[in-house]
C-alpha cells in the first residue's frame, strides 16, 4: 500500500515539473556594482563612464544597496543592506574588519579617479584588473588589538585604496612607492592561483637549497658565524641603537670595529646567498625554506629596485639574473605592464 502511494505522489509531481512554465527574467536589477541607468548625478555619471571606459566598477562607499524588504509585526520598516563584505574570502572564513571614511567633495572623487587611470591602470591588464575599486578617503583594518591605517586591501572582487597618501600631492616618488605595493599585492596573488609548472624553470635553478642551511654547501660558514657572534656581535647591536637614537654619528657608526666585522660578516653570507640564486640573505645562515618564499623577495625586487639597478648589484651572479628574468616574464604574461 505504501508502495502505491509513493508512486502516486512521484507521478503527480512529475506531472507537475512538464507543466511547469518555463523560466523568464524577472527584470529586477541583481548586479549592485553598476550604476543605474536612471541616475544622473555627477557621481553617477563619472562612476558610469569609468566602467564603460575601463571595464572595471568603481564605489566610492563600500554600501551596495540599502532597501525595505517589509516591516516587522509592530510596524517598524525591515531594511536589508548589502556591502562590498571587502574581508570575505573564498579561502578562509576568518573575515577582517574595516573601517572607511568616505571622499565627500565631488571633485576630489574625480581627481581620484584621475590618479587611478593615470597610475594603475595603465599597468593592469584585463586579466589582472580587480572586478572593482573602492576610494576612500581613509582606509583602516583591524589588526591585533587596534585599529591601523593602510593604504589598500585587495579583496575578492574589490581593490579599496585609501587615497589619502597621494591626493593633494605632487611627489612623483610618493605616488611611484605607494603603487609599488599596490602592484606587488596584486602580482602575488595572482601568482597564487597560477599553474605551480609555470615556475618550474625558476624553481629549478636553487631546488637543492630549499630548506637546508649553509653550512650543508659552505663548511666554513661556522668559522665566520662564531667569529662574529662570539666576538662582535654584543658591541654591533650597541652602536646600531646608539647610531638610530643620535647618540653617534653616521662615520663613527660606520668607523665602529663592530660594525665594521658585520658588514664582513653579511658581505660573506650574502655571497653565499647570491651563488646559489636568492636575493634574500640570512646571517643565521638559512636558505628560503619553499621556493614561494624565494619568488616572493624577487617579486619585491621586480617592483621596488629599478632593473638597471638590480643587474649592476648582481652582474656577477647569473643564476641570479637568470631568476629575475623568469619571474619577470612571468608577470607580464600574466597580464601586467611594466
Amino acid at each position: 500500500m505504501n508502495k502505491i502511494f509513493y508512486l502516486f505522489i512521484f507521478s503527480l509531481l512529475l506531472g507537475a515539473c512538464s507543466k511547469e512554465d518555463s523560466l523568464e527574467p524577472t527584470g529586477e536589477r541583481d548586479d549592485y556594482f553598476s550604476v543605474p541607468e536612471n541616475a544622473t548625478d555627477p557621481e553617477s555619471v563619472i562612476r558610469r563612464k569609468f566602467y564603460e571606459d575601463h571595464g572595471v566598477h568603481v564605489l566610492f562607499n563600500d554600501t551596495l544597496r540599502h532597501e525595505q524588504r517589509g516591516t516587522y509585526a509592530d510596524g517598524t520598516p525591515y531594511w536589508y543592506t548589502e556591502t562590498i563584505d571587502l574581508g570575505y574570502s573564498l579561502r578562509s572564513d576568518d573575515g577582517k574588519d574595516f573601517q572607511f571614511e568616505y571622499i565627500n567633495t565631488q571633485t576630489t572623487k574625480e581627481e581620484a579617479i584621475k590618479f587611478v587611470e593615470d597610475y594603475i591602470l595603465p599597468h593592469l591588464g584585463k586579466s589582472v584588473r580587480p572586478y572593482s575599486f573602492l576610494l576612500v578617503d581613509n582606509l583602516s583594518d583591524w589588526y591585533g588589538k587596534k585599529w591601523r591605517t593602510i593604504d589598500y586591501y585587495e579583496g575578492e572582487r574589490c581593490l579599496a585604496l585609501n587615497m589619502k597618501p597621494v591626493l593633494g600631492s605632487e611627489d612623483e616618488q610618493a605616488y611611484s612607492n605607494y603603487c609599488s605595493t599596490i602592484f606587488q599585492s596584486i602580482v602575488t596573488n595572482k601568482m597564487e592561483k597560477l599553474d605551480k609548472a609555470i615556475f618550474d624553470d625558476f624553481n629549478a635553478y636553487s631546488d637543492e637549497y630549499y630548506y637546508y642551511d649553509y653550512v650543508d654547501f659552505y663548511e666554513d660558514f661556522y668559522d665566520y658565524y662564531d667569529e662574529f657572534n662570539d666576538n662582535y656581535k654584543d658591541d654591533y647591536y650597541d652602536a646600531l641603537d646608539d647610531y638610530e637614537d643620535g647618540y653617534i654619528s653616521e662615520e663613527e657608526f660606520l668607523q665602529n670595529e663592530a660594525v665594521q666585522a658585520y658588514n664582513e660578516y653579511y658581505a660573506y653570507c650574502k655571497q653565499i646567498a647570491n651563488e646559489c640564486g636568492f636575493i634574500s640573505v640570512s646571517t643565521r645562515g638559512w636558505f628560503p625554506s619553499y621556493a614561494s618564499d624565494d619568488r616572493d623577495t624577487y617579486v619585491k625586487a621586480i617592483f621596488n629596485t629599478p632593473e638597471e639597478e638590480f643587474m649592476e648589484e648582481y652582474k656577477d651572479y647569473p643564476i641570479v639574473r637568470t631568476k629575475y628574468n623568469l619571474i619577470k616574464k612571468i608577470i607580464s604574461d600574466m597580464g601586467f605592464v611594466f
